[in-house]
């Protein structure tokens, strides 16, 4: 008798423990942990850890628009997130606008209600939350609070084992 193959689930392909930070964390020092830990999007959690938000690394270019446009870029100078955490490379903000955006709340420009899903989520599932969503990273969360964040590398790296 064939073997019978469980469903892949959130959990499998999450990457974990989930890195948060609180809505008063500055946006300097979530770019520079964003920077540290090499990720694209930090949960955003209330006094009590319950997720609030999601903060994403399309924010940061957001919030830079009305400045020199990130595509206008090379590549290897595109990194808006060394900007935030004090290491710009290629993108001329001044000093006093630099030291405005980075001293801002998280709060002031996460995403409000973020795309999430459960642990116990078919992966496919959640590829096709991503996909209404128009996301690249959903929160896994359990009871609230975040356990996980899935990315779209997660997905292929996932499917790319077999799973």
């Amino acid at each position: 008798m064939p073997a019978t193959r469980t469903a892949v689930v959130a959990a499998d392909a999450m990457s974990t423990p989930a890195v948060a930070v609180a809505e008063s964390v500055s946006l300097g020092a979530a770019a520079r942990i964003m920077t540290e830990r090499n990720i694209g999007c930090l949960p955003v959690v209330d006094a009590d850890g319950k997720l609030v938000g999601m903060l994403t690394e399309r924010m940061f270019q957001a919030l830079l628009a009305g400045g020199r446009p990130v595509n206008s870029l090379p590549f290897a100078q595109r990194t808006v997130l060394e900007l935030y955490s004090g290491r710009p490379r290629g993108i001329n903000v001044t000093e006093q606008g630099l030291r405005e955006l980075t001293a801002r709340p998280v709060k002031s420009v996460m995403f409000r209600e973020p795309a999430v899903v459960g642990p116990g989520t078919p992966l496919w599932a959640v590829a096709d939350r991503m996909l209404q969503a128009h996301v690249s990273h959903i929160a896994v969360v359990s009871e609230g609070r975040p356990v996980g964040v899935i990315a779209r590398h997660d997905l292929l790296k996932t499917m790319a084992a077999g799973n």
